[in-house]
């Protein structure tokens, strides 16, 4: 049977997370690493999801009790789409069986609420739940790339940085979204439906708010004037273990031919070193599913795939 999800609910859906927490780490120990205190600390987060109503809570539970929970949760602007971050099941064998089941109501929810797309993430090695996405139709259009290994080793290997590499100021903040602007709306030809048309000055005011945080690490490459790549400290209330993790957005500063392939593994090479000496554990970025040369390129470099966004169109 499958129902919303309630209070009582909560211990037992921490506990299935908990559980594919503990597993991912084996594959991944950096970015999955679980904290001491991790099921405490995401515990808020899973009541929040069960309490508010904009977001789709739903558990599967038998004779033998829960063993299965969905969470869809809306991103803000038109068209409106969902995202489906927390998705567990009891034990792998079930998704077929109990992860479909608890899918097909979740998408027949997420639709009836107006949604026109919606995207499930999922780790490469969790071959079942892959499965039972590609069949109901989901596309892997979106992959989360992380370093596997700790940045110092990468940066060992690599030797010296070849590009150059220095902290960003506020006189190339136009520069920076222009070139920001050029790779958004390239991702909105190739999917007009998840990535909507960019504003510029939405994107200009939260370049603003990137260079006003503290601690954060914006950085230019190249000569000035010529690329602009920033980073910034986040927080993750799954793995809080991480001492610094920062976002390096690459792909927006390469569009040009010449700046493809190795050019984008260099500048991302020499961006881990400059954000490893601010004590970065975690040098964290995205690529799409059809950009070959920036994937391979961010593999040369040490950055791996840990999530595919699997992603569907509702509005059919």
């Amino acid at each position: 049977m499958i129902r919303g999800t309630e209070a009582r609910d909560l211990e037992r859906a921490l506990d299935m997370a908990d559980a594919k927490r503990r597993a991912v780490a084996v594959y991944h120990p950096i970015f999955h690493r679980p904290a001491v205190d991790a099921r405490a600390v995401q515990a808020p987060w899973f009541r929040t999801m069960i309490e508010r109503s904009s977001i789709v809570t739903l558990v599967h539970e038998d004779q033998d009790g829960i063993d299965g929970f969905i969470a869809a949760n809306p991103f803000p602007g038109t068209p409106l789409t969902f995202r489906v971050d927390d998705f567990v099941v009891a034990r792998a064998e079930l998704w077929s069986s109990v992860g479909r089941s608890l899918l097909h109501v979740a998408c027949r929810e997420v639709t009836r609420r107006g949604a026109e797309s919606w995207e499930v993430n999922c780790q490469p090695r969790d071959e079942a739940k892959r499965r039972m996405l590609v069949s109901e139709g989901l596309v892997a259009a979106r992959l989360n790339v992380v370093n596997h290994d700790p940045l110092p080793d990468i940066l060992a290997r690599l030797g010296p940085a070849s590009v150059p590499v220095r902290h960003a100021v506020w006189e190339e903040i136009d520069r920076a979204g222009d070139l920001i602007m050029d790779q958004l709306k390239t991702y909105h030809e190739l999917d007009p439906r998840y990535y909507r048309p960019p504003d510029w000055k939405a994107e200009r005011e939260r370049l603003r708010g990137v260079m006003n945080e503290p601690g954060s690490v914006c950085i230019a490459v190249g000569e000035a004037g010529g690329y602009g790549d920033y980073s910034w400290p986040t927080s993750s209330h799954a793995s809080p273990c991480m001492i610094l993790a920062a976002r390096f957005t690459s792909c927006r500063a390469s569009l040009r031919p010449e700046d493809r392939g190795t050019r984008t593994g260099m500048r991302c090479c020499s961006a881990m070193r400059l954000i490893a000496e601010q004590g970065a554990a975690l040098m964290n970025t995205f690529a799409q599913r059809g950009d070959a040369e920036r994937t391979s390129a961010l593999a040369e470099v040490g950055l791996t795939v840990v999530t595919e966004f699997f992603r569907q169109d509702l509005s059919r």
